[in-house]
């Protein structure tokens, strides 16, 4: 499902815990008005849908929503996807709240049932309106009640998306209300992740990573061991919200190695006989060493062989010369036009700066790039708010993840060679 658009307050602490909540929500559009739940209490109007509860689909949710918040039935099988909302901001009770928002296009029934609203909803004297488009935006952007602004900017952005795609306008007819399947075209360019994508690292070690650097110590004042530096790190990144793989998205900006190890070691009396990149590289090639995913090596010669260009967006905090070196050592036969790094551009997918600056150096529009990643917020996500088509690759994940059948997935890159040649 495409990516409209991010909502991010940025008002919560990256460090803190999260709860996520997606829900599926739908557009019914008849004679060129939407279907709207209008709360009579506080003068707003939303989408009918709501959330989708543990082990339910998408589809079940919103038939069900629809059904408990308007009396609508809806037609069976005339679902059809329109896009995707991404919100983050800081909650009520917990420290982050996390929704996607899943749009749908639906028929209804003509015969509209009884409302089975919850406690909230009736507090909230929700009723079933016909409206058009430009009334709810006017009345959602009119309303002050601070609580609701992210939730009301929402839906008003919605609307006014399908307003400029001409979905409330004169077509007649099923096909010309529901947007055609998105065509995958060869792409002009793929961009790959790096960790877990090109190269399959192990797991991460820190304490055989310091133990390595520390063997080239010329001062350790404090005659501090392995274990007692890297505790120490741990604790910092505790404390910036770093390396938590659960909440890995909501850090935005990157604190390279350059700037993080030297406090780290001085502020502990001890002095490296290194430079940064010699660091780098002691420490990453003993904390983490890699080897290239089964079978990428082929799949890189396959897309030289088709014109395809490549090049590589990455989430690291080593010095761009060490991670290019790497990737070059590793995959000496690539053509990579470029290696983009966090800890070279400061942002950290899913930033879209970060693949905006790839887009700027390639020359190309973001319909004409594939990005394969394995992290799906900040890779996936990442490339879908881009304007990317994101690619799912895991064949070498390391985390737990949840199946999302709108993305085009693989777990071999033979599997994705086979999905372009049968024009996927």
């Amino acid at each position: 499902m495409r990516m409209l658009f991010e909502l991010d307050k940025k008002d919560y602490d990256c460090g803190g815990n999260v709860f996520r909540r997606p829900s599926a929500r739908g557009i019914i559009v008849k004679d060129g008005k939407a279907a709207m739940v209008y709360s009579k209490k506080c003068d707003y109007y939303k989408f009918p849908g709501g959330g989708i509860e543990a082990g339910e689909r998408m589809e079940d949710a919103l038939t069900r929503e629809v059904l408990e918040e308007t009396g609508l039935r809806v037609v069976q099988n005339s679902l059809r996807e329109y896009g995707q909302v991404h919100r983050v901001q800081k909650g009520k009770e917990e420290d982050i709240f996390i929704q996607d928002n899943y749009y749908f296009f639906c028929e209804v029934q003509e015969v509209c049932g009884e409302q089975k609203l919850d406690a909230y909803e009736a507090e909230e004297e929700f009723t079933l309106v016909f409206v058009s488009p430009q009334a709810a935006i006017d009345v959602n952007r009119r309303n002050g009640r601070e609580e609701l602004q992210v939730m009301l900017e929402r839906e008003a952005r919605v609307l006014e998306l399908l307003l400029q795609e001409g979905y409330f306008g004169q077509a007649q007819g099923r096909m010309d209300l529901f947007p055609q399947p998105i065509q995958r075209k060869k792409p002009e360019m793929i961009w790959f992740d790096y960790g877990q994508t090109l190269v399959a690292e192990r797991k991460f070690d820190g304490v055989k990573g310091t133990a390595a650097v520390l063997r080239y110590a010329v001062k350790n004042k404090y005659h501090l061991s392995a274990e007692q530096v890297q505790a120490k790190a741990d604790e910092i990144n505790r404390e910036l919200g770093r390396f938590q793989p659960e909440k890995r998205h909501l850090c935005r900006t990157e604190i390279p190695t350059a700037m993080f190890s030297p406090y780290l070691y001085e502020s502990l009396g001890i002095e490296i006989g290194l430079s940064n990149a010699q660091r780098d590289t002691v420490f990453w090639d003993a904390a983490a060493p890699g080897v290239p995913t089964e079978g990428v090596e082929d799949f890189l010669k396959y897309l030289k062989s088709r014109n395809i260009r490549t090049g590589v967006i990455s989430n690291i905090s080593y010095d761009p010369s060490v991670v290019a070196e790497r990737i070059h050592r590793l995959l000496p036969e690539n053509t990579f036009e470029f290696i983009v790094t966090s800890s070279n551009y400061m942002f950290r997918k899913p930033d879209k700066r970060l693949f905006g600056l790839a887009l700027e150096k390639a020359g190309v529009r973001p319909d004409e790039v594939w990005y394969v990643g394995d992290q799906y917020e900040c890779d996936i996500n990442g490339a879908r708010n881009a304007g990317l088509l994101p690619v799912w690759y895991i064949g070498a994940m390391d985390l737990p993840y949840a199946e999302d059948d709108s993305v085009l997935t693989v777990k071999a890159w033979e599997e994705l060679r086979e999905r372009m040649e049968g024009n996927l």
